[in-house]
């Protein structure tokens, strides 16, 4: 996915194996998240809802489908 910042039409942000972030038009990408397909034992955790933490070692990551920048 791709999005336009709502404040900045220069920056764009572009969703793949990272989040990359555009200030110039698209010119130049600078990597903003880490590898979102890959774990992260920090950031396991419990979500507080139906899905809970994996408890017999695989654990599934997904591709980005929606990128909504802040308007703030």
């Amino acid at each position: 996915p791709i999005a336009v910042a709502p404040t900045d039409p220069d920056v764009l942000y572009v969703g793949s194996q990272h989040l990359w972030r555009s200030g110039d038009d698209g010119k130049t990408w600078e990597k903003i998240s880490p590898d979102l397909t890959r774990a992260e034992p920090g950031t396991l955790d419990d979500s507080g809802g139906p899905i809970v933490k994996d408890q017999d070692g695989p654990e599934i990551y997904a591709t980005l489908y929606t990128i909504a920048p802040s308007p703030h």
